[in-house]
């Protein structure tokens, strides 16, 4: 993944918009990005705060037991590190 905001800045606000409403997913959570089939948002009240899911299983966030291997990060510094180091692998190749 090479950007995981959306073109225009708003679109972060509006997609998440249209997700809580198409899906109804709690206020806590903050749409990142949608990247191949998949969701990154992130939780505003608990951690890991940044969870990277399949986009069927959004309905799933408020409980992220029953969400099948989600990818996590306990924070946005530790989500912004791997997207580095997935860059810095990408360069290397």
């Amino acid at each position: 993944m090479h950007s995981f905001l959306f073109d225009d800045p708003t679109n972060l606000i509006e997609e998440t918009l249209r997700i809580r409403k198409a899906v109804g997913i709690p206020d806590r959570f903050i749409v990142l990005a949608e990247h191949d089939m998949s969701v990154f948002v992130m939780d505003t009240e608990n951690k890991p705060s940044i969870i990277w899911l399949d986009s069927i299983e959004i309905s799933l966030l408020d409980t992220l037991e029953a969400i099948s291997e989600p990818d996590i990060w306990n924070d946005f510094s530790d989500f912004f590190e791997y997207l580095l180091d997935d860059e810095e692998e990408e360069r290397n190749y």
